[in-house]
């Protein structure tokens, strides 16, 4: 059966406007990621932004080894009405409300709670990004990674480990420099500054890029080792060193 040129013409069309809708939906996700890295610090739904990170960005669920070593509970406490800082007295409710804390927990060294709360619509089983938490995890893999043999020193330069990193302002840091903060990397972690450069690396990650290709835009201010400086970006780079040396993923 011969089409009609106007039948074959709608065909096309059909399918055109199919793959731009495809597209389109596509790079709507890609929008609204940098739409809400974009207004994550603005303090507009602020706490909600925190606990949806998983309905904006990929995720992976990964378990723990074993047993987790639970918290007894203690004899309640009551938080104290007021608190001194540096010789001024401030009222504990308005430090929490002043300051968005969404939850609060006192422990004693030995593993016994003595208080635990939330606020915000908050809960003990909301899930809630961990923020520089992260950098904890990643610092104990790389000292799991060290007593193992697999990273011989945190004396070894980073593009050992992770050789995508040559050529970038990485190369020539350790993985010592980047556990102290201390790479020497130009950055500027100014959240109210949309310019900044862990704005532009939000940006940059919201719509898919990666981050060797976000590092390469990054310059050498300091010479490694000399000054320590808070930089987000050095958890990402020992993120690659940790699995080229275990063979392994940190979420694994």
């Amino acid at each position: 059966m011969r089409l009609s040129a106007g039948r074959i013409a709608i065909a096309v069309l059909a399918v055109v406007v199919v793959g731009v809708a495809i597209l389109g939906v596509a790079k709507w996700r890609e929008i609204n990621r940098v739409r809400f890295v974009s207004s994550m610090f603005s303090g507009v739904e602020q706490v909600e932004r925190f606990r949806s990170m998983e309905d904006y960005f990929p995720v992976r669920a990964f378990a723990r080894s074993g047993p987790v070593s639970e918290l007894t509970e203690g004899q309640p406490i009551a938080l104290p009405e007021t608190y001194t800082w540096y010789g001024k007295t401030g009222d504990t409710a308005a430090f929490l409300e002043e300051t968005d804390t969404t939850g609060l927990l006192v422990a004693k060294g030995d593993g016994t709670l003595l208080y635990e709360n939330y606020w915000r619509g908050n809960g003990k089983d909301t899930h809630w990004i961990s923020w520089s938490v992260g950098k904890s995890f990643i610092s104990a893999l790389v000292g799991i990674a060290l007593e193992e043999g697999k990273i011989e020193s945190i004396d070894d330069q980073l593009v050992k480990y992770a050789p995508e990193l040559k050529g970038t302002a990485y190369d020539g840091v350790t993985v010592k420099d980047a556990l102290e903060m201390s790479s020497g990397v130009a950055w500027n972690e100014d959240y109210s500054d949309s310019g900044s450069d862990i704005a532009r690396f939000g940006r940059a990650l919201a719509l898919g890029s990666s981050m060797v290709d976000f590092a390469k835009t990054l310059k050498r201010k300091h010479e490694p080792g000399t000054v320590n400086y808070y930089n987000s970006i050095a958890a990402q780079v020992l993120g690659r060193v940790v699995p080229h040396a275990t063979g392994t993923a940190p979420s694994e």
